[in-house]
């Protein structure tokens, strides 16, 4: 058995239609990358989404945040002042 190798390898977990971009930008900075998508995602629930009554609508996710928008009252509307008057929207994905 041969001595270990010295470059690094990264092993990216993102769900399948995410891990391209970050695993390619780290292999342009040197590093050897493994793919392993560890969770697949897709829309559970209800198909639209009401946000009347709420006074904050939290997403964590670019992936949570698109379908907020696309099912929002069913219209796939944008989200504002006129579809959520008294309603702010947070992301912390």
């Amino acid at each position: 058995m041969g001595p270990a190798s010295k470059r690094l390898c990264v092993i990216v977990t993102r769900a399948r239609g995410q891990l391209e971009p970050l695993a390619r930008r780290i292999e342009e900075l040197g590093l050897e990358v493994e793919c392993c998508p560890l969770i697949e995602l897709e829309p559970v629930g209800p198909r639209s989404i009401g946000v009347e009554g709420y006074d904050w609508v939290v997403v964590t996710s670019p992936f949570g945040a698109r379908e907020l928008l696309r099912r929002a009252d069913g219209t796939g509307a944008q989200l504002d002042a006129a579809t959520a008057p008294l309603c702010e929207v947070s992301s912390t994905g």
